[in-house]
């Protein structure tokens, strides 16, 4: 749509998050940090991967010229990014889903916790930038 209505000559620019770029500085288990990380691309957007999608989806719309830029944002704050990326809420959702028990998602949830109470909590993820030119 963004294409179809760009005069030509215009720019088409979008910017989305691939959520498949989500990373967690988790103390602990490795494993279970992929499994949540995972399940927060695959159930908390439309598509996951869409920021990654975006490069070629312009390109097969026509558009030329395309080029990408990728901006990867930090967040040292649990209080602030674990709501904003899910990463608070998407244990409990795992429990209630049947994917994690209740106490994984209570020590994984803690250990963050206390990491950030630690000053040491670090987390992340990249935004893609793709602009194009329509003919």
């Amino acid at each position: 749509e963004m294409v179809r209505v760009t005069r030509s000559g215009g720019s088409v620019v979008v910017a989305d998050p691939d959520w498949g770029t989500l990373v967690v500085d988790h103390p602990g288990d490795r494993a279970l940090t992929r499994k949540i990380l995972n399940y927060i691309c695959d159930h908390y957007a439309t598509n996951g991967w869409m920021g990654r999608q975006s490069f070629r989806r312009l390109k097969l719309a026509g558009l030329r010229d395309v080029s990408a830029e990728i901006v990867t944002g930090p967040a040292t704050d649990f209080s602030t990014a674990g709501p904003v990326l899910h990463i608070v809420t998407c244990p409990n959702d795992m429990v209630q889903a049947g994917e994690l028990s209740a106490e994984e998602a209570a020590a994984w949830l803690e250990s963050l916790r206390q990491a950030d109470q630690r000053g040491h909590f670090f987390c992340g993820i990249s935004m893609f930038i793709v602009r194009g030119q329509k003919p």
